[in-house]
């Protein structure tokens, strides 16, 4: 598994491939969400993108926006995640999961917290799978956050 950053086209221009080759038109519409996803930083939902898009001079409708959607983790320059707690579907550009992500998750309150720790990529990237070849991975641990632990030792100790 390769976890290095590489130079990528933006995704105006990878979406323009594959829409190319898969003998669709890339519309002022779709452009506009393509741009508006660009802007965004980190995870998006959705919504969010819908959001975005109703503050440029495009109309687009929410329609458009979810198919678009659809049509970048499609060809690879969005990623869907799954949703947590029933939540919507976050999405992140697929640049982002260049490089590996390490998240400690309390289970009592859902925060999240980013780690390194690069003697366990290091691992993790040395790993070979029988008859799988991966892409990218979030590594996520589940437990008790410092401030949920001392919340419930007050608890405990009324």
């Amino acid at each position: 598994m390769n976890t290095s950053p590489s130079k990528k086209p933006g995704l105006r221009e990878a979406l323009g491939e594959y829409i190319a080759k898969s003998k669709l038109r890339l519309t002022p519409e779709r452009l506009a969400v393509v741009e508006a996803a660009e802007a965004l930083t980190g995870r998006f939902t959705v919504e969010t993108l819908i959001a975005r898009v109703k503050e440029g001079p495009m109309g687009v409708s929410p329609a458009t926006v979810y198919n678009t959607v659809e049509l970048m983790v499609e060809s690879g320059i969005l990623r869907r995640l799954a949703p947590a707690d029933g939540r919507s579907a976050a999405y992140e550009k697929a640049t982002m999961m260049a490089r590996p992500r390490l998240l400690l998750v309390c289970s009592a309150c859902g925060s999240t917290k980013e780690i390194k720790d690069p003697e366990l990529v290091k691992l993790l990237d040395r790993r070979r799978f029988q008859s799988f070849d991966p892409e990218y991975y979030d590594l996520k641990i589940f437990g008790i956050c410092s401030k949920c632990q001392r919340r419930r030792r007050r608890v405990r100790s009324v």
